[in-house]
This record gives structure tokens, sequence and C-alpha cells, in this order.
């Protein structure tokens, strides 16, 4: 296998767009270690949108933790949504915690732009946000509209059963929170899973003639959620 990548690896750099396309598929089906610097190079500046898709599929195929920081990269910069996501195909095939762990610093650094924090919840979800959690819950709260956006659709994503697990968190959001936003969002949240001891703060919020109409109907939707996963256990 080895004696074919040079060829291949040759294929990378002709003007047929067709023929890179068809070798780099080809390198990253055969694991070719050699070849991850080149389809870096292509994924990082060729012209071509569908090139790059191609590069990044051949990485994600190849595994290697040296593709990691360029995926992030395009994660981040690409201009193309379907490169993005074909980049975060990539990494959740490479499947590091390494990358969960540098977007959820992203996601968490205030100082950095709100739309650098959105593109990090939004790559969580697109790569799968279970190992994020408790950060992307934590997001919910993020001064930026865009950002607590981004993290209700990745949390989206994630099992019923892992957010119940979380139960302590959303309500104390819930109860601490003075953006009426966030107070939404994590009600939406609510009204997919029982969430041990909301019923009190649920119906706290229904009641508060103070409180966004739009939150205090999603608080009697939760609030309905709850009492059913009580009937379904009597």
């Amino acid at each position: 296998v080895q004696e074919a990548n040079v060829p291949l690896i040759n294929v990378l750099q002709y003007a047929d767009a067709e023929a890179r396309a068809l070798a780099a598929l080809v390198l990253g089906e055969i694991g070719s270690q050699e070849a991850i610097e080149p389809l870096i190079l292509v994924l990082r500046e060729s012209d071509s949108s569908g090139l790059r898709r191609v590069a990044a599929v051949a990485l994600g195929e190849i595994g290697s933790q040296e593709a990691i920081e360029p995926l992030i990269d395009v994660l981040f910069q690409a201009s193309d949504s379907r490169v993005q996501t074909f980049a975060a195909d990539a990494l959740r095939q490479i499947g590091s915690e390494e990358v969960i762990n540098f977007l959820i610093l992203k996601l968490q650094d205030l100082d950095l732009p709100p739309d650098e924090r959105s593109a990090a919840a939004e790559a969580l979800r697109l790569i799968g946000p279970e190992g994020a959690i408790s950060p992307l819950i934590d997001a919910l709260q993020d001064p930026n509209s865009g950002v607590r956006d981004a993290a209700f659709r990745a949390l989206g994503k994630v099992s019923v059963e892992s957010i119940a697990r979380f139960h302590d968190k959303l309500i104390n959001i819930l109860n601490v929170s003075e953006d009426s936003g966030t107070r939404g969002l994590v009600m939406i949240v609510m009204q997919r899973t029982h969430v041990p001891g909301a019923t009190n703060t649920l119906v706290e919020g229904i009641n508060n003639p103070t409180e966004d109409i739009y939150n205090r109907y999603f608080a009697i939707n939760s609030l309905t959620t709850q009492r059913r996963h009580l009937q379904n256990l009597a």
C-alpha cells in the first residue's frame, strides 16, 4: 500500500479537480499516514469547496491527531457551511477528547467574540455534545443571545436521560437568572424530560405576573411533562 501512496499524493497537486478528489478519497480509504500533510494543505488552501470537503473526509478516515487543529480551524473560519459540516464529521471520526475540551474552552471564554463562542457550540452540536452537557447548559446564561441559541440547539441533540442528570443545574438557573431569554430556553429544555424537584419552581414561574408570557407558557408545558412522568411511574 505504501508504494501506491507517492503517485496518489502527487495526484493531489494535479489541475484536474476530479482526479485530485479521487486520489484524496483513496488515500483516506487506505489510511495513508504519508498523505496527512498534503491533505491538510488541500483542506486549508484549495479554492474548491468540493476538494476541501473530500480532504476532510480523507483526514477523518485516516484518523490522525495531527489533523485535529486544521479541522478545528476550518470549523471556525470556513465560509462554506458544507465544508464546516464535513470537518465536524471528520473530527467526530477522530473522536479525541482533546477536540471536545478545546471547544469547551472556546465556548467558555467570554473574552472571545460572540461569533466564535457560537461557533464552538455549533461545532459541539455537529460533533456530538454528550461530553459537553454542563458547559452547554452554562452557556444558556451567556450574555449574547446568539451564543445562548447555539448552546440550546446543541442541547437538542443530547439524550433525554443525559439532560435529566443535570436537573439541579437547570433548576438553579431558573431560580437565579434574571434574563428572560435564558429562563425561557431552560424551560424548553425541561419540556423534554423529567426534572426532579422542578415542580415548585415551574409553578412559581406560571404564577409570576412579571414573567414573560411565552416563558409562562413554556413553564406550563414543562410542568405537564413532569406530571406525565410521575403518572407513568404510578
